[in-house]
């Protein structure tokens, strides 16, 4: 769910004094579990992830060609 920057810009992250002249495009509210002091699980879940795995056909299709694609122009590089 889309919501107001002013969301991202009243927290107090340590980020706003890295990236000053970042420009933010937009803020969106992630559907994830637990709070504030589960972030290890939220991305130990992402980690997780497989896009290829239980996806829909065409989901998987989509990341594999992209996949493919960053292979062959380099873009996922470290």
């Amino acid at each position: 769910m889309r919501i107001p920057n002013s969301h991202h810009y009243g927290r107090p992250w340590r980020i706003h004094e890295l990236v000053g002249d970042f420009r933010l495009e937009d803020v969106w509210r992630l559907p994830t579990p637990g709070g504030p002091d589960d972030f290890a699980r939220l991305v130990q879940m992402a980690a997780a992830l497989d896009p290829t795995g239980r996806s829909p056909g065409v989901v998987s299709a989509l990341f594999r060609i992209r996949w493919k694609l960053g292979e062959l122009f380099g873009w996922d590089g470290p």
